[in-house]
């Protein structure tokens, strides 16, 4: 047998795909009230009830002292449970315990992880170290002794390459590629291994180790295998976990007794075992909860064999119970049960001899917190049981604890097909993208890449969109980053050099973003404020610019005389927004037909599409446009030879037509030369070019009319490529087809496909949301931004399935122009930003109308009015009658004037402090 990495740190796993089932969703802000024309960014959040989570190839798995943590193929790592100290690694505030992974960030090339009490460390691909959460003790090892929510680099190991990394309490070690071992973090019991007991923040090197072939790092211990297969351990030894036979605790390693062929050691809290070749299992230490697993509950210095003989190929130790994995997948578990932790189904008692976890087949590794225990099967998913008050099962749900494994979740995600690369949104605003990469445009290095990569640097996305060479995404709360080819100025940096970069960068004084469109070479972004920038390429007009063609546009320039733009989209050398009153305004080339008004010639002025005024979206291929109608049809326009019009005439059309087979569309979306739709119940049909096979039904043909692909009838979101087309699917599968030379279907090949194949390597654990506004009230929902065009209230719902969410959202006019709507403004006649409400009636100050202060507007504050506006008593006051300086508005100075003739200062009186 060969010899292993200790379980804690087990790596280089080969996974394949899950699935996803979403069982609630929840919006928030769940209620809120806008002005009239704004825009509001709501979010989704979902509870997963799935039986298999999408992680993928290359993982591996580590439970701290409350949290977890894995890796999925893209070298990424998500963490979950307990974040009282930042063990989860995302950078977010600590105290909120986290159910559902979240990303570690700043790590892309992960290869193996340690979790300890309340840190993590992960080696990464170039042996580097990098440990997160709490550093008191100096467990981060980066010279410091605080905290840190996200990675920092342990230092004090240049010139020296690690291959695995362990975590305890409050210490941890890697393992050099030298065979050495260096320790860092608390002493105070010699667990570092240098001969002292003084502890340090940076790595210092274990005495006498040089041939280590393993490790693991325990409570206040640590052991590593030797090559010979002996097996040494130094540190606390009050249990006798150092196993050689008993004294007290060693600053420097001793031999465990009788162990000459260890293949892999695991270190529990205050108690050690090892695998031995041939797969049995030794423990020692303390026995108190049965977790030596020999069928007593004593202490034992020295090994002790399970009772249990199986072929073991893997092992995990924590504070009071141990698991194991046989050679055919089985899990099995001995030890402590308080929390369900041995997963056999019961919540209580100790087992001092190993039993099978329930509902376990085709473990591939296994990992154990201190009172609950994860394992990671063949097909990709994550299992994990035992205690879950700090959400360290991973599942989302609020259950205590549970004694039967359940699956680990995850969040949403979207899609988006480019020229020959695609990209996809996973967990918490993480981009993935495959395929060709000649420009930069995966957002990772260079060398095309047949599955996803992690586009480095950016955490918050909530939209992408892809050009021939590049790429862009809009980040939450309005931010605009591009990269990818920059030599005809597509990535809006206000210069052509660098000509590409792989590094995602901001356009020149890009206002706020609702949405962005890339063309070929070409972007337009439509801004909250409902107006259009555009930059890049500009030889037929289509970045609109307003002194000519042919000019290289650097920049984002504004689009003159749009401002109730609510979508954009972008064909090879055109443009095309969408507006809230239904219609669209098309620009730039048009000698195929594709602006829609009838002509075919170029134009930098957008110029109304023919007949179309109730559009819900839009879309632009090459040279041809689609646009969904509020009645589900589809009409398009522009270049029609081969069928990618729909109406089955395969000849060009400069204003719309009707799509056959169309009534009944959700979504539009357009290829270079072909065009899909999905409809309302989730099928996908598409029409126009088909030589790559990119319809998706089987066929290398062009068809004139929508046909149904070959995809199953759960589709949720839909995007086309040049030649290729990707569709997620509700279970959270993402499925593409086409043209694949360039690994643009992120198959792992480079074949083209005529069928939908699934895309591997993402984080597929996600759903996609589709956001369903009420209508006319919203006129646009994307990618959860939210844009409201009349007054009135509505219920925005975030849907998957039969499952949705809402939020109940009002708009009003905002009539002193200060950014609150007039519903929930405490004074609407004049600008009121942080006024006081000195009585807390509802009413500022300045347009307070409780005169009298007794804290209520009574028919008493009226009769005061009144008389200062010398009415008789049966007069209604009027705000014209209340402008008394005359200055035609009612003002802060009409009131101090008001006041003043009464004699009564705003906010309550002596009477009512």
């Amino acid at each position: 047998m060969a010899r292993q990495l200790p379980c804690l740190i087990l790596g280089f796993l080969s996974l394949t795909a899950g699935a996803a089932e979403l069982a609630s969703i929840s919006v928030t802000p769940q209620s809120v009230v806008l002005v009239t024309g704004s825009t509001r960014l709501f979010t989704a959040t979902g509870t997963f009830t799935d039986a298999t989570t999408g992680r993928l190839g290359n993982a591996t798995l580590a439970a701290g002292g409350n949290h977890t943590c894995a890796i999925i193929e893209n070298g990424t790592v998500r963490c979950w449970g307990q974040d009282g100290a930042g063990q989860l690694g995302d950078g977010a505030p600590t105290n909120v315990n986290v159910r559902v992974p979240v990303t570690v960030t700043g790590i892309s090339n992960a290869t193996g992880l340690a979790g300890g009490f309340e840190h993590s460390c992960a080696v990464l691909a170039d042996g580097v170290v990098k440990c997160w959460g709490r550093g008191s003790e100096g467990q981060l090892g980066n010279g410091g002794f605080v905290a840190s929510t996200g990675p920092v680099t342990v230092s004090n190991l240049v010139g020296t390459t690690a291959i695995a990394v362990g975590a305890g309490y409050q210490h941890s070690c890697a393992l050099l590629s030298s065979g050495g071992v260096r320790c860092w973090g608390a002493n105070g019991n010699g667990q570092l291994g240098n001969g002292t007991t003084v502890a340090t923040n940076s790595p210092v090197t274990v005495s006498g180790i040089s041939s280590a072939v393993g490790l693991a790092v325990g409570g206040n211990n640590a052991c590593a295998v030797l090559a010979s297969g002996a097996l040494r351990c130094w540190g606390a030894n009050n249990a006798g976990q150092l196993g050689n036979g008993g004294g007290g605790d060693s600053s420097t390693p001793v031999n465990v007794t009788g162990i000459t062929q260890a293949v892999s050691v695991a270190a529990g809290f205050d108690y050690n075992c090892v695998l031995i070749a041939g797969g049995n299992v030794q423990c020692w230490g303390s026995g108190s909860n049965g977790q030596l697993g020999n069928g007593g509950l004593a202490n034992s210095p020295i090994p002790v064999n399970t009772s249990l003989f199986e072929d073991f190929v893997a092992l995990s130790a924590s504070s009071g119970h141990t698991c194991a994995l046989t050679a055919t997948g089985l899990s099995v578990c001995w030890g402590g049960n308080g929390n369900g932790q041995l997963g056999n189904g019961s919540l209580v008692g100790t087992f001092p001899s190993p039993g099978y976890v329930s509902d376990i087949n085709g473990a591939i590794a296994i990992t154990t917190g201190s009172q609950h225990s994860c394992a990671l099967l063949s097909n990709g998913a994550l299992r994990c049981w035992g205690l879950n008050q700090e959400g360290q099962i991973g599942n989302g749900s609020l259950v205590a604890r549970s004694g039967l494994p359940l699956a680990v979740t995850g969040t949403a995600m979207a899609v988006d097909a480019g020229g020959h690369h695609s990209c996809a949104i996973g967990t918490y605003g993480r981009i993935s993208c495959w395929g060709v990469n000649a420009w930069g445009q995966l957002g990772q290095g260079s060398g095309s890449n047949t599955k996803p990569v992690v586009v480095v640097g950016i955490d918050n996305a909530t939209d992408i969109t892809l050009g021939f060479d590049h790429t862009c995404a809009v980040l939450a709360g309005g931010a605009g980053w591009c990269w990818g080819r920059n030599d005809l100025g597509q990535l809006g940096i206000n210069s052509t050099s660098p000509s590409q970069t792989s590094t995602p960068t901001s356009p020149f004084n890009l206002a706020p973003v609702l949405a962005m469109a890339a063309g070929a070479y070409h972007n337009c972004a439509v801004l909250q404020s409902g107006g259009v920038q555009c930059w890049g390429q500009n030889n037929a007009g289509q970045v609109a610019y307003d002194l000519g063609t042919g000019v290289i546009v650097p920049f984002p320039s504004t689009v003159l005389g749009i401002s109730t733009a609510t979508a954009i989209t972008a064909g090879f050398e055109h443009t095309c927004a969408l507006l809230a009153s239904g219609s669209v305004l098309c620009w730039g080339r048009g000698d195929e037909g594709q602006l829609g008004n009838g002509g075919t010639a170029n134009t930098n002025s957008p110029v109304t599409v023919t007949g179309i005024t109730t559009a819900t979206a839009i879309s632009a291929g090459n040279f041809h446009t689609c646009a969904r109608l509020a009645s589900s049809e589809i009409r398009c326009w522009g270049r029609g030879d081969e069928g990618q019009l729909g109406n089955n005439a395969f000849a060009d059309s400069s204003t719309p037509v009707d799509t056959q087979n169309d009534l009944n569309a959700a979504e539009i979306t357009s290829g270079g030369f072909h065009s899909c739709l999905r409809s309302q119940f989730g099928s996908v049909r598409c029409w126009g070019r088909g030589d790559q096979g990119q319809i998706g039904n089987g066929g290398l043909v062009n068809v004139g009319s929508p046909v149904q692909a070959s995809i199953v009838s759960n589709v949720t979101a839909l995007d086309a490529g040049r030649s290729h087309t990707c569709g997620l699917l509700q279970n959270g599968t993402l499925q593409c087809w086409g043209y694949d030379e360039f690994g643009q279907l992120g198959d792992g090949g480079t074949a083209n496909s005529p069928l939908p194949v699934v895309a591997r390597g993402l984080d597929l654990e996600a759903v996609a949301l589709a956001w369903s506004p009420g209508e006319p009230f919203m006129s646009t929902a994307m990618s959860g931004h939210v844009k409201v065009e009349s007054n009135g209230n509505s219920i925005l719902s975030a849907r998957y399935g039969p499952v949705g969410g809402g939020a109940l959202v009002a708009a009003g006019p905002d009539t002193d122009g200060d950014g609150v709507a007039d519903p929930a403004d405490n004074c609407t006649l004049v600008p009121n930003a942080g006024q006081l409400d000195t009585n807390s009636d509802g009413y500022g100050n300045i347009c307070d109308a409780d005169l009298n202060n007794s804290d209520l507007v009574t028919a008493a504050d009226y009769a005061i009015l009144r008389s200062v506006l010398n009415q008789n008593a049966s007069a209604s006051p009027t705000a014209a009658d209340a402008d008394l300086n005359g200055s035609g508005l009612v003002t802060a100075a009409d009131y101090a004037i008001l006041r003043a003739r009464i004699n009564t200062a705003p906010g309550p009186s002596a009477l009512h402090p």
